[in-house]
C-alpha cells in the first residue's frame, strides 16, 4: 500500500500549493451536514430523486440516457457510498462514512486552529504538519478496520478508484486501482480513503444537471456532416507496444496506457525514473531501445484523460443525441510527442487523415467538418498544407468548416518553460506532470523533465511565432508591454532574442524541431511544418472558418527567471519576484501590459494560450494581408466569456468555463459546434468579439489590440444605478502611454461642452495621474467646469477577468461624485484623492496620498 500513502501526501502538497487548505475543514463539515439531512429525509438511498423537469423529459428521452441521467442525480455522499464494501444497507454505509468524515473534519479543523493561532506564519510548513493530519485520520482508520475486518464479507479480485486533487484555476483526477485480497485490513482502508476523498473534493460533474445542449437541440438539429476531430497536446492516450525490462515481466504492461487513464499513475508512482524512460524520445524523434509507445486509437483515445477528466466525452455525448455515432464521426488521436514531420514519417497520421476524410464524405455524401483543439488546430493547417503540395483543391472538395477550438497559432509560451528549465504549465500538463514530478523526485524531477520535455518535437512546433514584429517588446509593444524573459542583473530577452536563447541551451537540437535556423534542410529535406506568415491558408474558396475561443482567463505571457545556480545551466522560474512598473496596468476593459505576479506576467487569454494567438490570425492577418489568404476565406470570430463556478461547486468550472480544456464542456461551444454540424452555420456568421481583438500598425511597428468600445457600457448595462441616467462618449482610444496633451486639449473640451454636471473618465493607469493634473489645473480657468464634479478611474485587471477590480472602481466613483465637492478627483483602490493630492507606489502599483 506504499503507493497508495504516497498518492494521499501528493495530494496534500498540492492543495497546500495552491492555498486552498482553508476551505478543507468546512467542505467536510458540509458534507456531513449532507448526509444528516438525508438521514433526516428517511428517504430509501438507492431511490432516485426525479425533479419535475426530468419527468417531463421520461415521456421524450430513451431509458438510456434517462438512466444516465438519474446516475447524475445521485448526490457525491451516494456515490461515495456505494464505494464502502459489505452487505450493509445502504443507510448504514451512510453512517460509517458520516463517522469517517466527521473524523476528518476534527482532525483538519485542529490543525486549521494550530497554524491560525501558533508560531507558524507559512503556509509552506503548514503542508508538512497536514501530511502529519492526514496519517493520524489513516491510523484512526486502520483501527476502525481492525475493530470490524471480522464481520466483513469475503470478497474477491476488484478495482475501485481512487479520485483526489485540484489545482488552483484547474483540477487533476488521480485514480489509482487496488488489487484486493480476502478479508485483508488494507481493503477497508483503501475503499474508505476513497470514499473521503471522492466525497471532500468533489470531481463530479453536473451533479442533477438536466440542462444538456444536445437534449434540447435534438428537437431541431440533426446530423448532416460527417465529423473528423482532432485533439490537442498531451489530450491523446499513449499505450505501451514494447516496455523495457524497468516496467516488470516482458508483454506484462502491453498497450496499457503509460499516459492516460490510471494507470499512468500506477506506473508512475511505483517506478518514476522508468516511466520518464518511457516518455522520452531518442534523437532524431526515434523509439529509445526496447521501447515502444504508439497512440490509443478511436474516442477512447481521447475522450478522458484521467477517470472523471473529461477531454472529448462531453462534446461526444451532446453529438450522439442529435444523430451521430461511430459512423458518421471519428476522433483521431496521435503521439503528441512528435513534430509534424514525424507524425506522417513514423505513423504515417497525415495520410490517414487524408483516407479518413475522404472515406466519410463519400459514406454520408457531404462535406466533411473538422473539429480541432488545440494543437490539434495547428496540426489540421499543416496537414492543409501537407495535402496541398500533392492536390492543391483537395480540401475545396472534400472540407466544408474548420472548427477552430482554441487553435494556438501564434504558438504559446508554456513550451519555453518546459524547454528551458523543466516547468509545465500548459494545460494537463500543468495538472498532472509538474505536481507528480516535484513531490516524487524533488528539484531533480524538474531537471530530468527538461531533458525529456527537449526530445518532444511537439514543443518546438507551438512555441512563439512571429518574432518582435508580432510579440513585441517592452520598448515597443503589442499585446503586453514586457519581454518575454527577464533575468536579475542581466538584459532582458524578447521573443526572438528568447528563441536563440533556447536554441543554444538545447544546442541546436530544436532547430530540426521548427525550422529556426540554416540547418533546416539538413534535418528534413522534405519538412512538413506550419507557420502562419509562411504558409498561405489553402485555395479553397468555400471553406469556412470559425476561431472559437475562451477569453477573459489570466493566461502567461512573460517570465522573470533565476540566474543559474551551481551546476544548473539555466535557472529557473523566480516566484519570488512581484513587481508592479509605472505602465504595468489596464484601463477598463483595454490590455495595457502586463503585471508581475510570482515571477509570472499574465495577459488576456484562455489560460494557456495568450489572446494575441488565438484571435490575431482570424481577426487580423488573414483578413488584412491577401497573401496570407489568397481564396479571400472569411475566418467568423467566436469569444467566450470566462465565467467559471467556484472550484467546489464543480471542479472543472462548469458549463460556463472558457479555459483552454474545459471550453470542450462550455455549453455555448456545444450548441455552436452542434450548429456547424447539423449545417447550420448561418446561425453564427457574426462576429462575437467581447475583446475587440484587432490590428493596427504602431508607430513603432508591430500590432496591438485595439481600443474598443470602453467596457464602462457593459458594466452599466449588466448593473444600472438606481436613479442614474448615463451618456457614454468616446474621446481618445490609445493606450494610455501614448496620450498627448493635444488629446488631454480634447477630452478638456468634451468635459466643458457637455451638459452633465457629473463627469467619470475612464482611463488607462498608466498615465492616469497626469490627466487628472491636467484638467484638475484647468478647472477653474474654465468657466463651463467651474460646477463640475469630474472623475478619473482605471482597473489592475481587465474587466473581463473574473477579479477585476473594474465593478468595484466605477461604483465608488459614482458614490464619490454624489458627495464630493465640484473638482476633480482620482477614484482608485477604494479611495478618492483630489486631483493634487495623488501619488502611486510603483512598488505595489497602489494610488496612494501624496
Amino acid at each position: 500500500m506504499r503507493w497508495l500513502v504516497d498518492a494521499a501526501r501528493f495530494v496534500i502538497r498540492w492543495l497546500s500549493a495552491c492555498r486552498r487548505l482553508p476551505h478543507i475543514d468546512a467542505k467536510l463539515q458540509e458534507l456531513c451536514d449532507q448526509v444528516r439531512s438525508l438521514k433526516a429525509a428517511d428517504e430509501p438511498l438507492g431511490k432516485p430523486r426525479l425533479e419535475p423537469s426530468e419527468r417531463r423529459l421520461e415521456r421524450s428521452v430513451s431509458d438510456d440516457h434517462l438512466n444516465f441521467l438519474k446516475e447524475r442525480h445521485r448526490t457525491p455522499m451516494e456515490r461515495a457510498a456505494a464505494l464502502l464494501p459489505g452487505e450493509d444497507s445502504p443507510r448504514q454505509k451512510m453512517s460509517q462514512l458520516e463517522s469517517f468524515l466527521l473524523q476528518g473534519t476534527e482532525i483538519l479543523e485542529e490543525e486549521w486552529k494550530t497554524f491560525q493561532t501558533g508560531g507558524s506564519s507559512s503556509l509552506a510548513s503548514f503542508g508538512p504538519r497536514m501530511e502529519n493530519a492526514v496519517w493520524r485520520l489513516w491510523q484512526k482508520a486502520r483501527h476502525a478496520t481492525e475493530t470490524t475486518s471480522s464481520e466483513r464479507p469475503k470478497f474477491r479480485r476488484r478495482k475501485y478508484v481512487f479520485m483526489g486533487g485540484m489545482v488552483g484555476a484547474v483540477v487533476t483526477a488521480a485514480a489509482l486501482f487496488a488489487t484486493r485480497e480476502e478479508n485483508t485490513q488494507t481493503e477497508a482502508l483503501t475503499v474508505r480513503l476513497a470514499a473521503f476523498l471522492n466525497a471532500t473534493f468533489n470531481t463530479q460533474e453536473d451533479e442533477g444537471d438536466l440542462d444538456i445542449p444536445g437534449l434540447a437541440l435534438a428537437k431541431s438539429l440533426r446530423l448532416k456532416h460527417p465529423l473528423l476531430m482532432i485533439p490537442g497536446i498531451v489530450s491523446s492516450g499513449l499505450e505501451v507496444w514494447q516496455a523495457d525490462s524497468c516496467l516488470g515481466a516482458p508483454n506484462s504492461h502491453f498497450r496499457k496506457r503509460l499516459w492516460g487513464q490510471t494507470s499512468m499513475l500506477r506506473i508512475a508512482l511505483q517506478n518514476i525514473t522508468c516511466w520518464l524512460h518511457h516518455l522520452k524520445l531518442a534523437p532524431g524523434q526515434q523509439d529509445p531501445p526496447r521501447v515502444k509507445l504508439r497512440a490509443a486509437t478511436g474516442f477512447d483515445g481521447a475522450d478522458y484523460l484521467l477517470a472523471n477528466y473529461w477531454v472529448w466525452a462531453k462534446l461526444l455525448e451532446n453529438l450522439a443525441m442529435i444523430g451521430y455515432d461511430v459512423n458518421s464521426m471519428r476522433l483521431m488521436p496521435y503521439d503528441w510527442r512528435l513534430s509534424y514531420s514525424r507524425l506522417q514519417e513514423r505513423d504515417y497520421y497525415f495520410s490517414r487523415l487524408r483516407k479518413e476524410v475522404e472515406e466519410l464524405h463519400e459514406e454520408m455524401g457531404e462535406k466533411v467538418v473538422v473539429i480541432a483543439h488545440s494543437m490539434g488546430v495547428n496540426v489540421w493547417f499543416a496537414f492543409m498544407d501537407w495535402i496541398a503540395k500533392a492536390d492543391s483543391s483537395w480540401v475545396d472538395r472534400h472540407v466544408h468548416t474548420l472548427a477552430n477550438l482554441g487553435g494556438p497559432l501564434l504558438g504559446a509560451m508554456g513550451p519555453l518553460t518546459s524547454l528551458l528549465s523543466g516547468e509545465f504549465h500548459m494545460g494537463a500538463m500543468a495538472v498532472l506532470l509538474a505536481p507528480l514530478l516535484r513531490n516524487l523526485l524533488g528539484e531533480d524531477g524538474r531537471l530530468e523533465m527538461r531533458d525529456v520535455a527537449r526530445t518532444w518535437g511537439s514543443l518546438y512546433e507551438i512555441l512563439p511565432k512571429g518574432g518582435d514584429l508580432v510579440w513585441g517588446s517592452r520598448q515597443e509593444p503589442t499585446d503586453c508591454r514586457c519581454d518575454l524573459i527577464t533575468r536579475k542583473g542581466k538584459q532582458s530577452l524578447p521573443v526572438t532574442a528568447s528563441m536563440e536563447l533556447l536554441m543554444n541551451q538545447t544546442e541546436g537540437v530544436g532547430e530540426c524541431a521548427v525550422g529556426f535556423g540554416a540547418k533546416e534542410a539538413q534535418c528534413f529535406p522534405q519538412r512538413i511544418s506550419w507557420d502562419p506568415f509562411s504558409s498561405a491558408l489553402p485555395k479553397a474558396p468555400n471553406l469556412k472558418v470559425f476561431c472559437m475561443y475562451g477569453v477573459g482567463v489570466r493566461t502567461e505571457r512573460a517570465y522573470s527567471y533565476t540566474n543559474p545556480a551551481p551546476g544548473e545551466t539555466f535557472g529557473r522560474i523566480d516566484y519570488t519576484s512581484h513587481s508592479v512598473s509605472d505602465d504595468a496596468s489596464y484601463a477598463l476593459g483595454a490590455i495595457e501590459s502586463a503585471r508581475m505576479d510570482y515571477g509570472l506576467s499574465t495577459v488576456d487569454g484562455d489560460g494557456t494560450v495568450p489572446l494575441l494567438s488565438l484571435g490575431y490570425m482570424c481577426k487580423g492577418a488573414w483578413r488584412d494581408f491577401p497573401e496570407l489568404n489568397p481564396a479571400n476565406i472569411k475566418p467568423v470570430v467566436r469569444e467566450y466569456i470566462d465565467m467559471s463556478s467556484s472550484l467546489f461547486s464543480d471542479a472543472r468550472g462548469g458549463p460556463k468555463s472558457a479555459k483552454h480544456v474545459e471550453m470542450l464542456g462550455n455549453h455555448d461551444i456545444i450548441k455552436d459546434v452542434m450548429h456547424l454540424a447539423a449545417g447550420r452555420e448561418d446561425v453564427l456568421s457574426n462576429d462575437r468579439d467581447y475583446s475587440r481583438i484587432g490590428a493596427y500598425p504602431r508607430s513603432t511597428g508591430g500590432w496591438a489590440f485595439e481600443i474598443g468600445e470602453p467596457a464602462v457600457g457593459r458594466i452599466l448595462e449588466r448593473v444600472t444605478p438606481q436613479g442614474f441616467t448615463w451618456e457614454l462618449t468616446s474621446v481618445c482610444a490609445k493606450d494610455s502611454q501614448e496620450i498627448t496633451d493635444d488629446d488631454r486639449a480634447a477630452l478638456l473640451s468634451a468635459c466643458e461642452t457637455s451638459s452633465s454636471t457629473c463627469i467619470i473618465i475612464t482611463h488607462g493607469t498608466d498615465t492616469l495621474i497626469e490627466t487628472a493634473k491636467y484638467l484638475g489645473s484647468q478647472h477653474r480657468a474654465h468657466p463651463g467646469l467651474g460646477a463640475k464634479r469630474i472623475c478619473l478611474t482605471g482597473a489592475m485587471r481587465p474587466e473581463r477577468f473574473v477579479d477585476t477590480d473594474a465593478h468595484f472602481n466605477l461604483g465608488v466613483c459614482f458614490g464619490v461624485l454624489n458627495v464630493c465637492a465640484p473638482g476633480v478627483y482620482v477614484c482608485m483602490n477604494g479611495r478618492a484623492f483630489p486631483w493634487d493630492a495623488v501619488a502611486r507606489d510603483m512598488e505595489s502599483g497602489a494610488f496612494l496620498p501624496g
